[in-house]
């Protein structure tokens, strides 16, 4: 059984850490970052490795939230290698 999560925050750099162990296999998603919308919803996403250097994961979780119509995000995290980052 998973014990609750101190903070939000604490909650988001669960889900970022467990996509980028998910998804994080190769040299094109080295980064997952989570985010908290203002209705309590949470979304979560991969950067994609380009050329030019993006998208970064940060932009990529905005985008799904707008497509989804998740609502405005409130807070969010980014995860790479066991570091992690809050923004908001």
């Amino acid at each position: 059984m998973r014990t609750a999560p101190a903070s939000p925050d604490e909650e988001l750099i669960r889900i970022a850490r467990d996509l980028i162990e998910q998804r994080g296999d190769d040299e094109n998603h080295t980064v997952a970052a989570a985010a908290w919308a203002t209705n309590g919803r949470t979304a979560a996403a991969v950067n994609v490795v380009h050329f030019t250097d993006g998208p970064y994961a940060e932009l990529v979780v905005l985008g799904l939230a707008a497509f989804t119509g998740l609502g405005l995000v409130s807070r969010g995290v980014r995860a790479r290698n066991w570091l992690c980052v809050r923004h908001g």
